[in-house]
Protein backbone atom coordinates (compact mmCIF):
# COMPACT_ATOMS: atom_id res chain seq x y z
CA UNK A 1 0.00 0.00 0.00
CA UNK A 2 1.48 2.75 -0.43
CA UNK A 3 2.01 5.52 1.38
CA UNK A 4 1.98 9.21 0.26
CA UNK A 5 -1.76 8.62 -0.36
CA UNK A 6 -4.11 11.77 -1.11
CA UNK A 7 -8.14 11.85 -0.33
CA UNK A 8 -8.53 10.90 -4.06
CA UNK A 9 -6.33 7.95 -3.94
CA UNK A 10 -8.58 6.18 -1.26
CA UNK A 11 -10.16 3.60 -2.63
CA UNK A 12 -11.63 1.70 0.66
CA UNK A 13 -12.42 3.53 3.94
CA UNK A 14 -13.61 1.56 6.54
CA UNK A 15 -15.96 2.82 9.36
CA UNK A 16 -15.88 1.16 12.75
CA UNK A 17 -19.41 1.66 14.81
CA UNK A 18 -21.99 3.13 12.03
CA UNK A 19 -24.01 5.17 14.79
CA UNK A 20 -24.36 9.13 14.48
CA UNK A 21 -21.03 9.86 14.14
CA UNK A 22 -19.60 6.89 11.86
CA UNK A 23 -22.68 7.32 9.57
CA UNK A 24 -22.39 11.40 9.27
CA UNK A 25 -18.76 10.89 8.78
CA UNK A 26 -20.01 7.99 5.42
CA UNK A 27 -22.54 10.41 4.47
CA UNK A 28 -20.58 13.39 4.53
CA UNK A 29 -17.63 11.76 2.78
CA UNK A 30 -19.65 11.11 -0.45
CA UNK A 31 -21.22 14.40 -0.17
CA UNK A 32 -18.74 15.87 -0.87
CA UNK A 33 -17.46 14.16 -3.33
CA UNK A 34 -15.24 11.25 -2.17
CA UNK A 35 -15.32 8.08 -4.53
CA UNK A 36 -13.55 5.22 -2.10
CA UNK A 37 -15.99 2.20 -1.02
CA UNK A 38 -17.04 3.16 2.44
CA UNK A 39 -17.03 -0.17 4.72
CA UNK A 40 -19.08 -0.18 7.64
CA UNK A 41 -18.12 -2.46 10.56
CA UNK A 42 -20.62 -3.02 12.94
CA UNK A 43 -21.86 -5.04 15.93
CA UNK A 44 -25.21 -5.36 15.06
CA UNK A 45 -27.12 -6.78 12.05
CA UNK A 46 -29.44 -4.27 12.66
CA UNK A 47 -27.10 -1.18 12.73
CA UNK A 48 -25.35 -2.22 9.38
CA UNK A 49 -29.09 -2.25 8.04
CA UNK A 50 -29.86 0.74 8.65
CA UNK A 51 -26.62 2.58 8.03
CA UNK A 52 -27.51 0.80 4.57
CA UNK A 53 -30.83 2.14 4.16
CA UNK A 54 -29.75 5.98 4.76
CA UNK A 55 -27.24 5.63 2.48
CA UNK A 56 -24.20 6.13 4.98
CA UNK A 57 -22.10 2.98 3.90
CA UNK A 58 -21.42 0.82 0.69
CA UNK A 59 -20.91 -1.84 2.28
CA UNK A 60 -21.90 -3.87 5.79
CA UNK A 61 -20.21 -6.52 7.80
CA UNK A 62 -20.37 -7.49 11.14
CA UNK A 63 -16.75 -9.10 10.49
CA UNK A 64 -13.42 -7.23 10.80
CA UNK A 65 -11.58 -9.45 8.58
CA UNK A 66 -14.16 -8.31 5.57
CA UNK A 67 -14.35 -4.57 7.13
CA UNK A 68 -10.98 -3.56 7.18
CA UNK A 69 -8.94 -6.16 4.87
CA UNK A 70 -8.24 -3.74 2.22
CA UNK A 71 -8.99 -0.50 4.04
CA UNK A 72 -6.66 2.43 3.06
CA UNK A 73 -8.19 4.69 6.09
CA UNK A 74 -10.04 2.80 9.45
CA UNK A 75 -12.07 5.49 11.50
CA UNK A 76 -12.87 4.07 14.51
CA UNK A 77 -16.61 5.61 15.79
CA UNK A 78 -17.12 3.32 18.66
CA UNK A 79 -17.68 4.09 22.40
CA UNK A 80 -14.29 4.65 23.60
CA UNK A 81 -14.41 2.20 26.13
CA UNK A 82 -14.84 -0.50 23.40
CA UNK A 83 -11.84 0.65 21.83
CA UNK A 84 -9.27 -1.86 23.68
CA UNK A 85 -11.35 -4.86 22.49
CA UNK A 86 -11.88 -3.43 19.09
CA UNK A 87 -8.01 -2.41 18.55
CA UNK A 88 -7.43 -6.17 19.40
CA UNK A 89 -10.24 -7.47 16.71
CA UNK A 90 -8.54 -5.31 14.34
CA UNK A 91 -4.99 -5.58 14.89
CA UNK A 92 -4.66 -8.89 13.10
CA UNK A 93 -6.18 -7.76 9.74
CA UNK A 94 -5.11 -4.60 8.88
CA UNK A 95 -3.13 -4.13 5.75
CA UNK A 96 0.29 -3.14 6.52
CA UNK A 97 0.71 0.97 6.07
CA UNK A 98 -3.27 1.26 6.65
CA UNK A 99 -3.94 4.69 8.41
CA UNK A 100 -6.25 4.18 11.37
CA UNK A 101 -8.11 7.82 13.28
CA UNK A 102 -10.84 7.99 15.57
CA UNK A 103 -13.51 10.51 16.32
CA UNK A 104 -13.05 9.80 20.65
CA UNK A 105 -13.31 12.98 22.41
CA UNK A 106 -10.69 12.05 24.55
CA UNK A 107 -6.92 11.47 23.40
CA UNK A 108 -4.37 10.28 26.05
CA UNK A 109 -5.62 7.28 26.96
CA UNK A 110 -6.76 6.35 23.00
CA UNK A 111 -3.31 6.97 22.06
CA UNK A 112 -1.66 4.56 24.78
CA UNK A 113 -4.49 2.24 23.58
CA UNK A 114 -3.35 2.20 19.94
CA UNK A 115 0.90 2.25 20.19
CA UNK A 116 0.17 -0.88 22.69
CA UNK A 117 -2.22 -2.62 20.57
CA UNK A 118 -1.61 -2.03 17.53
CA UNK A 119 0.96 -3.18 14.90
CA UNK A 120 3.72 -1.33 14.17
CA UNK A 121 3.48 -0.91 10.52
CA UNK A 122 -0.03 0.79 11.09
CA UNK A 123 -0.33 4.33 11.36
CA UNK A 124 -2.49 5.46 14.10
CA UNK A 125 -3.58 9.19 14.41
CA UNK A 126 -5.78 11.12 16.86
CA UNK A 127 -8.63 13.10 15.59
CA UNK A 128 -11.83 14.51 17.96
CA UNK A 129 -14.13 16.07 15.54
CA UNK A 130 -16.10 18.51 17.49
CA UNK A 131 -19.51 18.04 16.42
CA UNK A 132 -22.28 15.46 17.36
CA UNK A 133 -25.46 15.90 18.95
CA UNK A 134 -27.25 14.45 22.15
CA UNK A 135 -28.99 12.09 20.16
CA UNK A 136 -27.46 8.80 19.08
CA UNK A 137 -27.81 6.56 16.31
CA UNK A 138 -27.42 6.47 12.47
CA UNK A 139 -30.84 7.45 11.89
CA UNK A 140 -29.50 10.93 13.38
CA UNK A 141 -26.22 10.96 10.65
CA UNK A 142 -26.60 13.81 8.96
CA UNK A 143 -23.98 15.04 5.84
CA UNK A 144 -23.54 18.47 7.22
CA UNK A 145 -22.94 17.38 10.92
CA UNK A 146 -18.85 18.42 10.42
CA UNK A 147 -19.48 21.53 8.44
CA UNK A 148 -16.93 24.28 9.31
CA UNK A 149 -16.98 22.51 12.81
CA UNK A 150 -13.68 22.00 14.01
CA UNK A 151 -11.58 18.86 14.36
CA UNK A 152 -8.58 18.61 16.62
CA UNK A 153 -6.26 16.06 14.94
CA UNK A 154 -3.77 14.57 17.96
CA UNK A 155 -0.49 12.96 16.37
CA UNK A 156 1.28 10.28 18.81
CA UNK A 157 4.89 11.07 19.18
CA UNK A 158 6.64 10.31 16.03
CA UNK A 159 4.05 10.11 14.04
CA UNK A 160 4.13 9.51 10.09
CA UNK A 161 3.87 13.34 9.05
CA UNK A 162 2.16 11.98 5.83
CA UNK A 163 -0.62 10.03 8.10
CA UNK A 164 -0.87 12.94 9.65
CA UNK A 165 -1.76 14.80 6.71
CA UNK A 166 -4.09 12.22 5.36
CA UNK A 167 -5.95 12.27 8.46
CA UNK A 168 -6.27 16.23 8.40
CA UNK A 169 -7.00 16.16 4.88
CA UNK A 170 -9.73 13.78 5.07
CA UNK A 171 -11.31 16.20 7.75
CA UNK A 172 -10.94 19.24 5.43
CA UNK A 173 -12.77 17.49 2.73
CA UNK A 174 -15.67 16.76 4.42
CA UNK A 175 -15.72 20.35 5.84
CA UNK A 176 -14.00 20.59 9.18
CA UNK A 177 -11.74 23.80 10.03
CA UNK A 178 -8.55 21.71 11.64
CA UNK A 179 -5.88 22.24 14.36
CA UNK A 180 -2.84 20.17 15.62
CA UNK A 181 -2.22 19.86 19.40
CA UNK A 182 -0.47 17.13 22.00
CA UNK A 183 -2.89 14.59 23.56
CA UNK A 184 -2.14 16.32 27.32
CA UNK A 185 -3.12 19.75 25.88
CA UNK A 186 -6.15 18.08 24.33
CA UNK A 187 -7.68 16.64 27.46
CA UNK A 188 -7.20 19.54 29.70
CA UNK A 189 -8.88 21.73 27.35
CA UNK A 190 -11.66 19.51 26.39
CA UNK A 191 -12.63 18.69 29.60
CA UNK A 192 -13.41 22.28 30.53
CA UNK A 193 -15.51 23.03 27.57
CA UNK A 194 -17.18 19.99 26.53
CA UNK A 195 -16.72 17.47 29.93
CA UNK A 196 -17.17 19.67 32.62
CA UNK A 197 -20.16 20.85 31.07
CA UNK A 198 -21.72 17.64 30.77
CA UNK A 199 -20.94 16.66 34.21
CA UNK A 200 -22.81 20.23 35.71
CA UNK A 201 -26.03 19.90 32.92
CA UNK A 202 -26.72 16.69 34.90
CA UNK A 203 -25.91 18.16 38.69
CA UNK A 204 -28.12 20.93 37.58
CA UNK A 205 -30.78 18.18 36.43
CA UNK A 206 -30.47 16.34 40.02
CA UNK A 207 -30.48 20.01 42.10
CA UNK A 208 -34.23 20.13 40.08
CA UNK A 209 -35.35 16.41 40.50
CA UNK A 210 -34.07 16.52 44.32
CA UNK A 211 -35.43 20.11 45.16
CA UNK A 212 -38.99 19.20 43.08
CA UNK A 213 -38.44 22.59 41.16
CA UNK A 214 -38.27 20.24 37.45
CA UNK A 215 -41.82 20.94 36.77
CA UNK A 216 -41.74 24.85 37.07
CA UNK A 217 -38.60 24.54 34.29
CA UNK A 218 -39.02 26.67 31.07
CA UNK A 219 -36.58 27.01 28.37
CA UNK A 220 -33.69 29.04 29.80
CA UNK A 221 -33.51 25.20 32.18
CA UNK A 222 -33.74 23.32 29.68
CA UNK A 223 -31.20 25.10 26.83
CA UNK A 224 -28.85 24.63 29.96
CA UNK A 225 -29.61 21.22 30.52
CA UNK A 226 -30.15 20.08 26.88
CA UNK A 227 -26.71 17.62 26.89
CA UNK A 228 -27.69 15.92 30.16
CA UNK A 229 -29.89 14.09 27.39
CA UNK A 230 -26.48 12.38 25.78
CA UNK A 231 -26.07 8.51 26.22
CA UNK A 232 -25.24 7.78 29.92
CA UNK A 233 -22.68 5.36 28.40
CA UNK A 234 -20.71 6.92 25.93
CA UNK A 235 -20.23 10.08 28.67
CA UNK A 236 -19.13 7.37 31.34
CA UNK A 237 -16.22 6.20 28.82
CA UNK A 238 -15.67 9.48 28.45
CA UNK A 239 -15.51 10.93 31.73
CA UNK A 240 -13.80 7.70 33.18
CA UNK A 241 -11.13 8.21 30.52
CA UNK A 242 -10.18 11.87 30.89
CA UNK A 243 -11.02 11.47 34.78
CA UNK A 244 -7.63 13.68 35.76
CA UNK A 245 -8.45 16.52 33.40
CA UNK A 246 -12.42 16.91 34.35
CA UNK A 247 -11.27 16.85 38.19
CA UNK A 248 -9.07 19.60 37.69
CA UNK A 249 -11.71 21.31 35.92
CA UNK A 250 -14.79 20.25 38.89
CA UNK A 251 -12.24 21.76 41.70
CA UNK A 252 -11.68 24.79 39.39
CA UNK A 253 -15.66 25.01 38.84
CA UNK A 254 -16.19 24.42 42.64
CA UNK A 255 -13.63 27.42 43.40
CA UNK A 256 -15.53 29.72 41.27
CA UNK A 257 -18.74 28.73 43.06
CA UNK A 258 -17.24 29.48 46.04
CA UNK A 259 -16.09 33.04 45.23
CA UNK A 260 -19.40 33.45 44.26
CA UNK A 261 -20.90 32.33 47.00
CA UNK A 262 -19.35 34.49 49.24
CA UNK A 263 -19.64 37.45 47.32
CA UNK A 264 -23.83 36.96 47.64
CA UNK A 265 -22.94 35.86 50.99
CA UNK A 266 -21.06 39.05 51.60
CA UNK A 267 -23.89 41.46 50.25
CA UNK A 268 -21.44 42.64 47.48
CA UNK A 269 -23.56 43.57 44.41
CA UNK A 270 -20.72 45.39 42.83
CA UNK A 271 -18.91 41.91 42.13
CA UNK A 272 -21.32 40.36 41.63
CA UNK A 273 -22.53 42.39 38.87
CA UNK A 274 -18.98 42.77 37.77
CA UNK A 275 -19.25 38.91 37.55
CA UNK A 276 -22.22 38.61 35.35
CA UNK A 277 -20.80 41.73 33.25
CA UNK A 278 -17.88 39.95 32.09
CA UNK A 279 -19.06 36.41 31.63
CA UNK A 280 -21.54 38.42 29.40
CA UNK A 281 -19.05 39.96 27.43
CA UNK A 282 -16.71 37.00 27.28
CA UNK A 283 -19.50 35.24 25.70
CA UNK A 284 -20.78 37.47 23.26
CA UNK A 285 -17.31 38.07 21.97
CA UNK A 286 -16.92 34.33 21.73
CA UNK A 287 -20.63 33.64 20.02
CA UNK A 288 -19.60 36.58 17.49
CA UNK A 289 -16.48 35.28 16.48
CA UNK A 290 -18.12 31.30 16.37
CA UNK A 291 -20.41 32.65 13.89
CA UNK A 292 -18.73 35.35 12.19
CA UNK A 293 -18.52 33.19 8.84
CA UNK A 294 -22.21 31.67 9.45
CA UNK A 295 -25.02 33.78 7.20
CA UNK A 296 -27.56 32.66 10.05
CA UNK A 297 -26.56 34.11 13.66
CA UNK A 298 -27.88 31.80 16.53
Amino acid sequence: MPKNLKINDLQSISVVGVGLLGGSVGLAFRAAGGAAERVGVGRRRSSITRALAVGAIDRGTLSYRSGVGVADLVIMATPIGRFEAVFRQLADHLPDGAVVTDVGSTKREVLALAARLLPAGIRFVGSHPMAGSENAGVDFARADLFERAQCLVVPPDGADPEAVDLVEAFWQFIGMRTARMSADVHDRLIAQISHLPHVVASALMEVAVVGGSLDLAATGFGDTTRIASGHPGMWLDILMTNRHCVGESIDQLIDRLRTVRGWLDANEAERVAGFLERTKQARDEWIQRRYADREIQP
